[in-house]
């Protein structure tokens, strides 16, 4: 996900378009829509594993919003909520039908291009739920007005094709915010309208004399044909006769049949189309990782189970038993790392049916081992979901490398200097830059989202960023102004300059108003 934008979604009336930088940090005062912000990740993750009957699944395992009606914002009398958001998809997938219905493997990517998808919820009508669903890609555009599961408004390219598609157009559900669509079986041939369209079209621009296979066998050509250049393709098409030829011949960009033939393209693929956007998507929404601000304390022994764990929960409460399954390596390299940012390790101890947390300085001279994580400051074990969170990221290979190397891993943080020293913030904000540096060079779009009331973290990257050690466009600061308490939050976006100072910083923002 490159970018981002909140509508009318608690007191984000407008967040406008945030970009998604490898290091996103959101700043600002309490209530000011932060985690609202932040939390719209799990939010996408947790609607991406199930089936729905509306675009998001507002309640579920990561995070709670509700309903539509409680997220939506009380400040004036909003018509719409919901969001946009830019990401890539494989170009060859989504420009020619051929490609997009055949399964792809998405490590074979070659190049990719951006796609917008924006999603609204509109004014229920008579009790009814009302949605509005666009796709814009390839310089195209497609827009839908859903009514419960019915569409009953599609544009394509501005042009409204309403008429052709009410009653035969429904959605059978929702799967990670996109509407899966059918287009209903009509007459003996089970065509789609605009495929009814094309070959009429066809048939009417060819040799009177020319048999019906080849008409046919030109109409479908045409309907494979790829979306980045179309008139290219029309103008040129297999199987084409002289009377297509001459028909064509003049044709651009903006010839009306031109347009109107391109249009009817888009509409036989529309059903397609969504579906490939939308797998891209949720593969993208699938590696959402999130760190919860209040995250699980340390107890002193933990029951051991035979679960084969795949990622750490937000809160941090199966810490113990996903550092206790790894292997003997994977273990002596997490503590190698820990040992060389932090200067101490954690491990566990198997004891009889429980395990227990243990921290240990390695250089520690003194005879005493380890003290249980139970018996040691509270932040230790609140940083240490973060830490695990990441290592297993930069750590994955085989398929789960495969996995992540092909999409952008996201990874929402809230509020991780909680219980730490200052020093130990600034630490913190040094694992960030470095990890999202290792990250790159092994092939992983890492983005750490971090929401934060940090001057340290702020003030480290700052520096790290004047030293030439970040790059500048890889950190963006996104400050939260709520004015008043019934006046919506207004979101900026700074960023740092090569001398480390952040631009539209305002004055006085770490200091106390007295």
């Amino acid at each position: 996900m490159d970018c981002i934008r909140l509508v009318n979604i608690r007191s984000l009336v407008d967040s406008g378009p945030v970009r998604i930088a490898p290091i996103t940090v959101l700043v600002g005062q309490n209530s000011s829509g932060k985690s609202t912000f932040l939390r719209f990740f799990p939010l996408l993750k947790q609607t991406a594993e199930v089936l729905a009957r509306e675009p998001l699944l507002w309640f579920g395992r990561f995070v709670d919003f509700g309903s539509a009606e409680e997220a939506a914002s009380q400040i004036g009398v909003p018509e719409a909520l919901g969001f946009d958001v830019t990401f890539n998809v494989d170009k060859s997938s989504i420009e020619n039908r051929r490609r997009g219905l055949v399964t792809y493997r998405a490590s074979a990517v070659k190049e990719s291009t951006p796609v917008t998808v924006s999603v609204r919820y509109l004014k229920p009508q008579g009790g009814t739920k009302q949605h509005e669903f666009k796709l814009t890609f390839l310089q195209h555009e497609v827009l839908l007005h859903i009514n419960d599961t019915s569409v009953t408004k599609l544009l394509i390219n501005n042009v409204d094709y309403s008429d052709m598609v009410q009653g035969k157009l429904v959605v059978s559900n929702w799967s990670a915010c996109f509407p899966n669509l059918i287009f209903r079986d009509d007459g003996p041939a089970q065509l789609d309208p605009f495929s009814r369209y094309i070959f009429a079209f066809t048939r009417a621009n060819t040799h009177g004399k020319s048999q019906s296979d080849r008409v046919a066998y030109l109409a479908r050509s045409l309907m494979q044909a790829p979306l980045d250049n179309v008139l290219n393709y029309v103008t040129h098409p297999p199987g084409a006769d002289s009377i297509w030829q001459r028909t064509t011949q003049n044709w651009n960009t903006e010839s009306p049949l031109f347009k109107t033939l391109r249009d009817w393209i888009i509409g036989t693929r529309i059903p397609e189309l969504i579906q490939i956007a939308g797998n891209f998507f949720s593969s993208q929404c699938s590696q959402v990782r999130y760190i919860t601000p209040i995250r699980a304390s340390a107890e002193r022994y933990y029951r051991r189970q035979g679960l084969a764990l795949g990622e750490i929960d937000p809160q941090g409460q199966n810490v113990a038993m996903f550092l206790h399954n790894l292997s003997p390596a994977d273990k002596q390299r997490f503590m190698a790392w820990m040992s060389e940012h932090f200067g101490y390790v954690v491990d566990t101890v198997a004891t009889s049916g429980h395990i227990s947390m243990v921290v240990r300085d390695p250089s520690e001279q003194s005879g005493v081992s380890s003290f249980n994580l139970a018996d040691t400051g509270f932040g230790f074990s609140q940083m240490i979901p973060v830490l695990m969170q990441i290592w297993t990221l930069l750590n994955a290979r085989g398929g789960v490398h495969r996995a992540l190397s092909t999409t952008t891993v996201l990874v929402a943080i809230e509020q991780p200097e909680l219980h730490l020293h200052p020093r130990l913030q600034a630490v913190l904000a040094d694992l960030f830059c470095q990890s999202v540096k290792l990250a790159r060079e092994n092939g992983i779009d890492l983005r750490l989202i971090i929401e934060t009331h940090s001057e340290q973290i702020i003030n480290r990257l700052g520096r790290r960023v004047s030293e030439s050690k970040m790059d500048p466009d890889a950190i963006a600061v996104v400050l939260f102004d709520k004015p008043g308490f019934a006046l919506p939050t207004s979101v900026e976006t700074g960023s740092f300059d090569n001398e480390g100072f952040i631009s539209n910083w305002p004055y006085g923002f770490f200091e106390a108003d007295y």
